[in-house]
């Protein structure tokens, strides 16, 4: 329904966006000591994204 309005394009434009700005707040909003466990905690979903 919302495809006949939105292309899918355009849709996964807006999708990546969201996950970069949410990936840039993450990074910023954790004290420095806690940037190991931030990376770690990406990369299940980055393993996912290059895996398919």
């Amino acid at each position: 329904m919302l495809a006949d309005f939105v292309p899918i394009e355009a849709g996964m434009a807006i999708v990546l966006w969201i996950g970069i700005v949410i990936v840039a707040q993450s990074s910023t909003a954790t004290p420095l000591h806690h940037a190991p466990a931030v990376v770690v905690g990406l990369l299940p979903g980055i393993a996912g994204w290059g895996a398919s």
